[in-house]
This record gives C-alpha cells, structure tokens and sequence, in this order.
C-alpha cells in the first residue's frame, strides 16, 4: 500500500511537471571559453536543478567559438530572462555582449 502511494505520487509530479509551461532563463556562467549569458527554456518549478545540474555540461556550438567545445566550469546566476542581473558584472557583461535579434 505504502509503495502505490508513493508511486502515484511520483506519476503524478511527473505529470505535473510535464504539463507546466516552460519559461525562458538566463544564466551569467563561466565556461571554458570565459564569461558568457546563454539562455535556457526551463520548467519553473525543476529550474533550480537544472541550474545545479549545469556545471560540466557541454553546450551547443555558440557564435565564434572557433569549433571550440563549450563547457560550464561555474554557475554565477540565473534568473528568469524579464528580470534583471543581480550582479553589477552581469549585468555589465550582458550589455557590452548584446546580440539583437
């Protein structure tokens, strides 16, 4: 009984989960590359854990990369893509690296 309970209640997070409407994100990282503003589609509610979950994560090529491979080697902030950086540096770092479009 004990197991149905929590297995009902795992089918249902995930159904939850799936039916949540994603939102955009933007996270201020250091990769292997330097400093970059890359931006996700996440799930509000797993936002957190996928934040958590980017450190050695190997990204899509990105624009002048050279061919390079892409890795997260630190996360510094995410936040949803409306909002504004906390820190002054990425907020600075956002501005001279905007790319309209």
């Amino acid at each position: 009984m004990k197991s149905s309970i929590v297995l009902l209640f795992a089918v249902f997070c995930s159904i939850s989960a799936w039916a949540e409407p994603r939102e955009d994100y933007k996270c201020f990282l250091l990769t292997t590359q330097g400093e970059r503003v890359l931006n996700f589609s996440w799930q509000p509610s797993l936002a957190k854990q996928y934040q958590h979950q980017l450190v050695g994560t190997k990204m899509p090529a990105q624009p002048h990369s050279n061919g390079m491979p892409l890795y997260v080697k630190q996360v510094y902030e995410c936040i949803k893509i409306i909002e504004a950086f906390k820190s002054s540096k990425a907020r600075q770092f956002e501005r001279e690296n905007f790319v309209g479009g």
